[in-house]
């Protein structure tokens, strides 16, 4: 019974989008209700049993920064690197997404000493999980739309204040269209988060992050 009826109330979502964001907030209402008086969640209702997609970036390694590292250097809100695409497979409602990065000791030919573990133990010092301090990020859809700017112009913002992590994606109510696109460009700024000296001037060398991932988690709004 309340499957059916969440099921209706997805398809409302998806017929008419405008109101797919008080949808979302009612069935999580709903759902909140049924686990506080012990009833059973239908499978594919919460975070763990939605649908995830995945864009991911490999060896992302840092930039030189404007006015900073080099006058060369790209602002820390821009990248060079390109927008990596994922092609939207259903009609669906984004309920939650995450980020998070796997980063990697890089060996300087002038600190030999450098560990991977030596460089993980300094990371410890983030008081952001997942290490999304690490990365920026900026997410578009269909190449046109971006939704970190100023106003003006496309932007990207540090992932710890744009995405949730793994264990506690951020809350969203987004509906997309199957054969959308959505796409999203990563830099690296661990030269920035650590550039303060909290590493000690013979251990910090910027990690390269060998995986950034952002996650996003779906509900499948079209007819079963």
């Amino acid at each position: 019974m309340l499957r059916s009826y969440l099921s209706n109330l997805a398809a409302s979502a998806a017929a008419d989008p405008s109101r797919a964001s008080d949808i979302a907030r009612h069935i999580a209402r709903i759902l909140a209700d049924a686990e506080a008086n012990g009833g059973d969640l239908p499978e594919g209702y919460i975070y763990s049993g939605a649908h995830t997609w995945e864009i991911q970036a490999d060896n992302v390694d840092v930039e030189p920064v404007g006015n900073f590292d080099s006058p060369v250097g790209l602002p820390l809100t821009d990248t060079s690197n390109q927008p990596i695409p994922l092609k939207v497979p259903f009609d669906g409602l984004i309920m939650g997404i995450a980020g998070w990065a796997q980063p990697q000791a890089v060996h300087s030919p002038d600190i030999d000493h450098v560990t991977l573990k030596q460089v993980r133990a300094s990371f410890c010092l983030s008081r952001v999980v997942d290490f999304r301090d690490l990365f920026s990020v900026e997410i578009g859809l269909d190449g046109t739309t971006t939704f970190g700017t100023d106003g003006n112009d496309r932007m990207l913002y540090p992932a710890s204040t744009v995405v949730g992590s793994r264990l506690s994606p951020r809350p969203t109510a987004w509906t997309v269209r199957r054969n959308q696109r959505l796409q999203a460009r990563f830099r690296n700024i661990s030269n920035v988060s650590f550039a303060d000296g909290s590493l000690g001037p013979d251990i910090f060398v910027p990690p390269l992050l060998s995986k950034i991932v952002l996650a996003f988690y779906v509900l499948n709004l079209e007819a079963p």
